[in-house]
């Protein structure tokens, strides 16, 4: 993402001698386009890093369910008695 963020930057930069600054501004609309594409990725992220959690948990569960000898529920049951 790094890359878009600068190949943006460097659009932007590149009508500087061509258009006045407030064009520039009124082009790119104030950078609202980048902000909402930022806040896009950042939701994306967190909801991909749930998504694998969950993931990696059901999976847990499922091997401790099928393990002849399981150790995470018997290590669980110990901290709560």
């Amino acid at each position: 993402m790094k890359k878009v963020y600068e190949s943006y930057e460097t659009l932007k930069k590149s009508y500087k001698g061509i258009l006045a600054q407030e064009d520039i501004e009124e082009c790119f609309q104030n950078d609202e386009v980048l902000f909402e594409m930022k806040k896009s990725v950042k939701k994306s992220e967190i909801t991909h890093l749930v998504l694998w959690i969950c993931f990696l948990l059901s999976l847990l569960v499922i091997v401790e369910n099928i393990s002849v000898a399981p150790i995470i529920w018997s290590f669980v049951k110990e901290i709560f008695r």
